[in-house]
């Protein structure tokens, strides 16, 4: 997987208002989420800079920033590393996720405009196209895109922010789990899907109970599938534990 392209590549009116730090730093976020950098993948500051067309110190910035949310990890020896998380890291992300955007779907479901429902259900469409054409770029863009545009429109400036710290710290692993050579399970990628029409049913008839049940069994159930794809012992704990 690639890096993003180089600022100069983006639309001046999106980024005019942006510091060069501000772009690079977007860029790169964007980069991890999406899981275009794998786990374990080593970068320098050099290189980012020529990926990205720009000179060093604006990187050097977003790297820190990165690296305090937890997203990049840098090395006494200078150099950058995606962090590979271990089994309990990933249970403890992934438990505070089921909290977390588990109400911030309750509250999408009051709040949540008739855009805001077109786009998810369009998300969705792209989804299971993604998974039929075995995309895993698109599977995990389309997997951050849906649930970021929860968080978004949940109303709760706290929720989220909360909820894409905890998915830029997944984004790697997300996307380390997609690539592995391991076959795709076609009835779980048509169950999940389900899911997902489920939850947008939900957010239609404005039922915050049943949204809120519904996307912490789908961040569940879309957990072990995960762990059974990066090899981990079959082992969920509850919620809270």
């Amino acid at each position: 997987m690639s890096l993003a392209r180089g600022i100069a590549d983006k639309a001046p009116s999106a980024e005019a208002h942006r510091t060069l730090g501000q772009q690079v730093h977007g860029r790169l976020q964007d980069t991890i989420l999406n899981g275009h950098l794998l786990p374990g993948t080593k970068l320098t500051l050099r290189g980012l800079a020529t990926s990205l067309n720009t000179s060093i110190q604006p990187v050097r910035e977003a790297v820190g920033r990165l690296a305090a949310d937890g997203a990049l990890h840098a090395t006494p020896n200078r150099s950058i590393l995606v962090p590979t998380l271990t089994r309990p890291e990933l249970d403890d992300l992934n438990s505070t996720r089921v909290l977390v955007e588990g109400e911030a779907a309750a509250r999408f479901a009051e709040h949540a405009s008739e855009e805001d429902l077109a786009t998810l259900s369009q998300t969705t469409d792209e989804l299971r196209r993604a998974y039929e054409a075995l995309d895993v770029v698109k599977i995990v863009t389309s997997l951050q895109s849906w649930g970021l545009r929860i968080a978004r429109a949940s109303s709760s400036e706290v929720l989220g922010s909360a909820i894409f710290a905890l998915r830029l710290r997944l984004g790697p692993h997300l996307a380390e789990a997609m690539s592995a050579p391991v076959a795709f399970d076609p009835d779980f990628l048509q169950f999940t899907v389900h899911i997902n029409h489920e939850m947008v049913l939900a957010f239609r008839d404005r039922d915050s109970v049943r949204a809120r049940d519904l996307r912490r069994a789908d961040i569940m159930t879309f957990q072990r599938y995960l762990y059974q794809r990066l090899g981990f012992p079959h082992r969920v704990p509850a919620v809270g534990s």
